[in-house]
């Protein structure tokens, strides 16, 4: 197949050649097309397809002002970093984060989390990220990967994620997820195609009702918790297949999408659980 034919357009056409869905030969991997690789690392620019849109719910102002119409009537809790990262996450800060980073360099990942964090480590052991060809169904997808971002990929490390600078260190976001994972992006931006509601539009559904600037006016601004998890889905891939093992089989259990899908606003966990398939 010559140049002309579009070839040049696609990555990972090599590595899915003989492979399965079991990783035991038959047809190939699907293609992975440079356009579906740029939609997904400009994933903000799809979702709030104006620079006025992002300026009000992705462009990052950390802590200072909120997201949305009522931007400038509360200011975010710490935690909100965390659920809605590209639009509050700011560094870490503090005397015991200093001495860290005094501690271990910054390739020491790994001990210095084992040492603040074990959980985390003990999951990420866990995860296809640490041995991302540990057999050969997840091996052809990594050579796909290696295609995709001109690489080799042993493990997927910390900075894969956050970067390599502990001064500008970020949240993995979809736009930093699809540079590895485009198909999966893509296939969720265009749950908009369908409208309202969807996944993606999860965080606007959040911020553009005024239950914020209320809920700060009347000191209370922690109860919109209840809500923060969930409408984070805009932002983070892992409210299905959570940090750090990422298992896609975890996305797809009942119990992934009970802990949002539930409640009196939606009762859809309550009404499943009272099903003959619950």
């Amino acid at each position: 197949m010559g140049s002309d034919t579009g070839e040049l357009d696609y990555v990972g056409a090599e590595a899915g050649k003989g492979a399965s869905a079991d990783g035991v030969g038959g047809p190939g991997l699907e293609p992975i097309t440079k356009k579906q690789h740029e939609r997904a690392k400009n994933f903000y620019n799809s979702v709030y397809t104006s620079a006025a849109a992002r300026a009000l719910y992705s462009d990052n102002v950390g802590l200072e002002k909120g997201a949305g119409p009522w931007q400038d009537f509360y200011k975010p809790k710490p935690m909100h970093m965390y659920w809605f990262p590209s639009r509050h996450y700011v560094r870490p800060e503090g005397t015991y984060y200093d001495q860290l980073l005094e501690k271990y360099k910054k390739d020491q990942c790994i001990e210095c989390h084992e040492e603040v964090t074990p959980g985390i480590v003990h999951d990420w052991r866990d995860s296809t990220h640490a041995d991302p060809k540990k057999n050969n169904f997840f091996a052809v997808r990594t050579r796909q990967i290696e295609e995709l971002i001109e690489r080799d990929l042993d493990k997927v490390g910390c900075n894969e994620c956050h970067g390599e600078d502990h001064d500008e260190l970020h949240m993995p976001t979809p736009d930093i997820c699809g540079n590895c994972h485009p198909k999966q992006v893509n296939e969720y931006l265009d749950e908009m195609e369908y409208g309202r509601p969807n996944h993606v539009d999860t965080f606007t559904a959040n911020v553009v009702p005024p239950w914020y600037p209320e809920a700060a006016r009347q000191g209370y601004l922690t109860s919109m918790f209840g809500c923060d998890y969930c409408h984070g889905t805009t932002e983070k891939c892992d409210i299905c297949h959570t940090r750090h093992k990422f298992t896609a089989k975890e996305g797809r259990r009942p119990e992934a999408c009970m802990s949002c899908h539930m409640g009196f606003d939606h009762p859809d966990a309550e009404s499943y659980g009272e099903s003959k398939m619950g």
